[in-house]
């Protein structure tokens, strides 16, 4: 796939050398979300991740629709992008932090990825994360980021805790049939 440089929106590139090491260590690369790349993902979700995706959106949302819906929240999104393993070239994570509305100081964030997402690849990510990206969300002035994940999703809400998440609440019956969500928030 054809990946550029990685940016936060309305900033440089990263500078040489900044996380490297720990990204390089972990086999990754990170570049601005394509929608080959989003497509991807969603063809290779890990099974938490397809599931959750199935109960957020319903049994019947064709997968172009969630490619063109997650391709529209990044193109307004304060930062976005897809996570590439370096050694295939293929992408194992997309990810993004958009505005509720134009000009909201709160939004949303959304994280999907493939078995080949590892728990190495999230902890550089989320070194990478809180050294770059949420220190430019808190510039931009933004004050809060919520998240929802199926509450029996460890991993991702054990992941959100990294990046400085707090479960605000549990949302009883909140999925297309019926399952369980936690609300994670943070800044």
């Amino acid at each position: 796939m054809d990946h550029g440089i990685a940016t936060v929106a309305g900033q440089e590139p990263a500078p040489a050398g900044f996380m490297v090491s720990r990204l390089e260590q972990a086999g990754i690369a990170i570049f601005p979300l394509l929608a080959g790349d989003c497509a991807y993902v969603l063809d290779h979700l890990r099974r938490h991740d397809a599931r959750e995706l199935r109960a957020a959106l319903g049994p019947h949302v064709a997968r172009d629709y969630a490619v063109a819906g997650f391709m529209e929240a990044a193109a307004a999104a304060w930062s976005s992008g897809s996570v590439v393993e370096k050694a295939t070239g293929a992408p194992v994570l997309i990810w993004g932090v958009t505005p509720a509305y134009p000009g909201a100081r709160r939004g949303a964030a959304f994280a999907m990825g493939t078995a080949r997402f590892t728990a190495r690849m999230a902890e550089a990510l989320a070194a990478w994360f809180l050294e770059f990206v949420e220190p430019h969300l808190r510039v931009l002035g933004v004050r809060r980021i919520e998240a929802r994940a199926l509450a029996d999703h460890g991993a991702a809400i054990a992941w959100m805790k990294s990046l400085g998440a707090a479960k605000e609440c549990h949302l009883h019956h909140y999925g297309h049939d019926g399952e369980d969500f936690v609300q994670m928030v943070w800044l």
